[in-house]
């Protein structure tokens, strides 16, 4: 049955190549359907998919069909073993790699904040007690990625120093028996993670400090967090993300509406819904203005790409300032891979903006288990006392219980 459903597969590739026909494409794909069940039918559409180098049309096909059928049945893959599934077909296992690197773009200028980012990086500005970075490293971490490759530039190095080991610091909490302040210290960087750092010359863009990622990832799949858009989810994110690529296996992007007045600030997708919370996306424009966005949905900072975005990105045209666009290389990928939209469940809080950072100030210092209930008292009777500047009692408690 294997060897009867490829050759009708291989037969059928040759007249699609030949006439690039829509129907034939169809027909392929109803061949594949009806002779094969369960796993076996998916591997094999994926290995005709990746044979199928001419057949454009026939992909276009698949690309359409997958969202909707082909690519929800792959939860049959999940009970088999890379032993059973190169039995099927020899390195059908390779390929579905897990997403265990992932890459932060932390070179950029942070002018938004200057002068506070002047001599320092905007991604070390703190929550409460907690710098942003971190916030979106320890997401990471919770999505099982191992590698963390942070894409730097000058005036970068308390990136390096804050998910480094600090000896001295260390020693002085210890001997103060400060155990608890010492734990969390060490816990910035757990034990089976790597931080790996890589200068970016030049600011030429976010798809150009991707790139620069290149000979770390080679031919996996990975993630990109940007520090500035902090998400409270539950489950983090990036988990969700991570989730369904293991389930699709293909580019995620990460999107939520955003009134249209805000579209000249995003990458804006155009998309159709396939399932909860995933759409298709069948065009990709980077800031256009609400006048020429195809839609409300925005790309917000986190991606899960193939290895395949590299090409992509290397034959990038620049634009203004010599900037790579990281929206080009993706809509370059869209000719060729199937490309879903994902809608996180989770609240985003813009902090490479003066007002998104306050909120999330304030949200986070709420819960903070240490300043969250005077924090909150604070709030609370300023609220009931504006008119009196003179009171200034809850203030006043608060600092003088932090000393």
């Amino acid at each position: 049955m294997l060897q009867r459903g490829l050759r009708n597969c291989i037969e059928l590739q040759t007249q699609v190549d030949c006439h690039h026909s829509p129907p034939l494409g169809a027909a392929l794909f109803d061949i594949v359907q009806n002779t094969f069940s369960r796993h076996v039918f998916i591997v094999i559409a994926s290995w005709v998919k990746s044979k199928l180098d001419a057949g454009v049309v026939l992909r276009r096909v698949f690309r359409e069909r997958d969202a909707n059928w082909l690519l929800h049945r792959r939860n049959d893959l999940n009970s088999l073993n890379s032993d059973q599934l190169d039995q099927i077909e020899p390195g059908v296992a390779k390929k579905m790699k897990k997403v265990t690197k992932a890459v932060f773009p932390v070179a950029g200028l942070g002018t938004r904040f200057l002068p506070a980012t002047k001599a320092s990086p905007k991604e070390m500005m703190p929550i409460v007690d907690k710098p942003l970075i971190q916030f979106a490293v320890e997401e990471a971490v919770a999505a099982g990625i191992t590698d963390m490759i942070f894409v730097t530039g000058r005036s970068k190095r308390a990136i390096e120093d804050h998910f480094d080991k600090a000896y001295e610091l260390e020693t002085e909490l210890d001997l103060r028996g400060k155990h608890d302040v010492l734990a969390l210290l060490r816990n910035v960087t757990p034990r089976n993670i790597n931080c790996i750092f890589i200068r970016q010359a030049q600011a030429l863009g976010l798809g150009h400090a991707v790139l620069c990622a290149k000979p770390i990832i080679g031919e996996e799949p990975f993630a990109v967090l940007l520090a500035d858009d902090l998400i409270d989810g539950d489950p983090p994110v990036m988990r969700q993300m991570v989730d369904a690529h293991a389930f699709y296996n293909c580019s995620l992007l990460g999107v939520q509406d955003v009134v249209r007045a805000d579209t000249a600030s995003y990458g804006i997708v155009a998309s159709r819904p396939v399932a909860d919370r995933l759409e298709q996306v069948s065009a990709i424009v980077e800031k256009p203005t609400p006048a020429q966005a195809p839609s409300t949905l925005a790309v917000v900072g986190r991606y899960v790409l193939t290895p395949r975005i590299f090409h992509y990105l290397e034959n990038a045209r620049p634009g203004s300032g010599g900037e790579i666009q990281l929206t080009d290389g993706i809509a370059g990928l869209l000719q060729e891979q199937q490309v879903l939209a994902f809608r996180y469940e989770g609240v985003r809080y813009d902090c490479g903006s003066k007002l998104g950072y306050l909120q999330a100030t304030v949200e986070f210092g709420l819960r903070h288990s240490e300043v969250g209930e005077q924090f909150r008292e604070y709030l609370a009777a300023r609220d009931t006392t504006r008119a009196e500047p003179a009171n200034v009692a809850p203030l006043t408690r608060l600092r003088a219980d932090s000393r």
